[in-house]
């Protein structure tokens, strides 16, 4: 049976880790403040901040409910980990990797996340792509480009709405305008150019 221990201990670490510096302590306070202000009558008299509470209040609960699960993410496979080594069960060892390799790329993830500090990094992305100058092959680029974003931000977890379409003189677009929509969408494509 392989030992899992020192693996499972730099897990359940990186997990203390994201607790910090998603300062789960601070958000579990926060999360008071905003259940007391979303309950006042008077909130959706202020359509915008009215959504600006609940979006935060969201916000902030999906950070302390991922914490909170990755807590026990790590505590599930410690355990299947030494019932594992008790019974001298190697049936176990391929779910206790899976879980843990599992863990380890939405940890990955998570510290990638946490590099996004800018003013605006939660936001929706509004993205153009136009073709310039090269004639059908531009325009067909321009297509694939589109399709990529498009399919790109669908793996991440983000919707995609297709806001204008200009199509090219035989094939592709010459030019398409889309939104990008979720949490960090704004982030994870402030670096794109070309």
């Amino acid at each position: 049976m392989r030992d899992f221990s020192d693996e499972l201990s730099d897990l359940s670490r990186r997990v203390g880790e994201a607790r910090g510096y998603l300062q789960i302590g601070v958000a579990e306070a926060r999360v008071l403040v905003l259940e007391e202000d979303a309950s006042r009558p008077d909130l959706w008299d202020d359509p915008d901040a009215a959504r600006r509470v609940t979006t935060e209040l969201a916000q902030t609960r999906d950070d302390i409910n991922l914490v909170e699960r990755l807590e026990g993410v790590v505590s599930d496979l410690e355990t299947l980990a030494e019932l594992a080594r008790e019974e001298g069960d190697e049936t176990i060892e391929p779910e206790i990797s899976q879980g843990a390799q599992a863990l380890r790329e939405e940890l990955d993830r998570l510290e990638l996340r946490a590099l996004f500090t800018g003013e605006h990094d939660e936001r929706d992305a509004i993205c153009d792509v136009h073709s310039g100058a090269g004639g059908t092959d531009a325009q067909d680029w321009a297509q694939m480009m589109l399709r990529m974003y498009t399919r790109w931000a669908e793996r991440q977890g983000f919707t995609v709405s297709i806001d204008d379409v200009s199509l090219g003189d035989e094939a592709g677009i010459s030019s398409a305008t889309f939104t990008v929509k979720g949490r960090f969408a704004y982030a994870m494509l402030t670096g794109e150019r070309g």
